[in-house]
């Protein structure tokens, strides 16, 4: 019996430890997003995304933007390839406040930054 009690504490604590290694927390975390270069029909926008190493998903980087509050995908949209980027966003309308935020879409699960605004000049 006592080798039965042995076992069965070995064994679960072996299972905790491979279970603690597999671990791995796949949520993005983003950067401050900061606007800058601001014109009349033009704005630029940068910050960076944080991905943990052992996600290995599938995934689009980007920024949203719109005249409305809480822009998502299906808005204005412009895509990049690095986590930390600065984007340019042009042939916009002077004097008008735009809504940005950065994206990750990764296996149909969509994660978002905190938004900012800018108003371009008039």
């Amino acid at each position: 019996m006592k080798k039965l009690f042995i076992l069965f504490v070995f064994v679960s604590l072996f299972s905790c430890s491979l279970n603690e290694e597999e671990a791995c927390d796949r949520s993005p975390s983003f950067g401050a997003i900061s606007s800058f270069d601001i014109s009349n029909t033009s704005f630029r926008v940068s910050g960076s995304i944080n991905i943990s190493d052992c996600d290995k998903d599938l995934r689009l980087f980007g920024i949203v933007y719109s005249t409305s509050e809480l822009p998502t995908i299906s808005d204005q949209k412009k895509y990049f390839s690095e986590n930390d980027f600065s984007v340019d966003v042009e042939n916009l309308v002077p004097a008008t406040t735009y809504y940005a935020r950065a994206f990750l879409n990764k296996l149909e699960r969509k994660f978002y930054s905190d938004q900012i605004f800018i108003t371009t000049i008039q």
